[in-house]
């Protein structure tokens, strides 16, 4: 049997999916299943698929559509499953006349699958993980939440991974100059390491003038693939709300220290035992999951809160004892 599985969109999504994905290979051991997945997470290859189909450009345009939905039809999958709750996904999967259709439903997308679970999000007060795996009841099967780590068999070097970028700005915690300059200073022998994707290049002028003796700049320069052996090298990466938090804790297994201000960590924390978040927890605002600062607080005030000192300490601890189990700190 063939099965095509469409990936959430974004790194973090797509790591806190692997519960799912190794829950359809335990109920379809001898299925032929495929990932069907956006260019962002090109090279994070999680679950045990057969292939990967990475979408073509544009394809959301009716013509592209109908046209991609043509090719869909020819692999003659018997099952798909749908991860994004979009009506561009579930009307691909309709045109692609697959037999059985499953997937959330989100003001009303679920009519054009044959099963169909409302998609509750943050709402639900359950794991984004959890919420994912939801889907293999409809196949009788359940998630595994027994994550393992990617064996990358790099070597542990004294390295500190700064990822200061997140998907908004409103969640990039603003001290990072302040927290590189103290702990280039505190820690001397660890090389601090800035890693980043294209778009968050902002973070090499405002690191790089800092002019710190042990200061490494990859912003823009890796893969996901070589951004996954980079990290796995690291003695702690220190990240905020954002996919490579996902990627060092659950996927390499990094002790990660994650930066909370918009966004619920019971919602949507990554999955590692070593990962730890920081955050402020009496705060009228938060969580949130708005995509501007609205809640007359003042702008950043759930992140401003967080002070270095705090996230200082916070990497020291994690330092001294780099198999923490501590999830969360507060």
């Amino acid at each position: 049997m063939r099965i095509l599985v469409r990936a959430p969109n974004w790194i973090g999504d797509h790591v806190m999916a692997l519960p799912f994905y190794l829950g359809l290979r335990a109920h379809y051991p001898d299925a032929h299943l495929t990932l069907l997945h956006t260019s962002q997470i090109t090279g994070l290859r999680l679950g045990n698929f057969d292939d990967h189909w990475e979408l073509p450009s544009g394809w959301r345009r009716p013509r592209h559509l109908l046209a991609f939905a043509r090719e869909v039809r020819s692999r003659e999958y018997r099952v798909a499953f749908s991860l994004p709750a979009s009506w561009s996904t579930n009307l691909l999967l309709a045109f692609s006349r697959i037999p059985h259709r499953i997937g959330f439903d989100e003001g009303g997308s679920g009519s054009l699958l044959t099963h169909a679970i409302r998609w509750r999000g943050a709402r639900a007060q359950r794991h984004k993980s959890r919420q994912y795996a939801d889907l293999l009841g409809a196949v009788g099967g359940a998630g595994v939440f027994r994550v393992p780590s990617q064996d990358l068999t790099t070597p542990h070097l004294k390295r500190i991974v700064l990822a200061p970028g997140a998907a908004l700005g409103l969640r990039e915690w603003p001290y990072v100059e302040l927290l590189a300059f103290g702990l280039s200073r505190r820690f001397p022998e660890y090389e601090l390491l800035l890693v980043g994707g294209v778009g968050e290049k902002k973070w090499q002028s405002r690191l790089g003038r800092l002019r710190l003796p042990n200061f490494d700049d990859r912003v823009g320069q890796t893969s996901l693939e070589t951004l996954q052996q980079l990290l796995s090298t690291a003695s702690v990466v220190i990240a905020n709300d954002s996919g490579i938090a996902h990627v060092a804790a659950t996927v390499v297994g990094k002790p990660t220290l994650v930066l909370y201000g918009p966004g619920n960590p019971d919602y949507i924390r990554p999955m590692g035992e070593h990962a730890r978040a920081l955050y402020v927890e009496r705060l009228g605002c938060r969580p949130c999951d708005s995509t501007h600062c609205s809640g007359g607080f003042g702008y950043q005030t759930c992140l401003r809160a967080i002070p270095f000192a705090r996230v200082l300490g916070a990497v020291e601890s994690l330092l001294a004892t780099p198999t923490c189990s501590a999830k969360f700190t507060r």
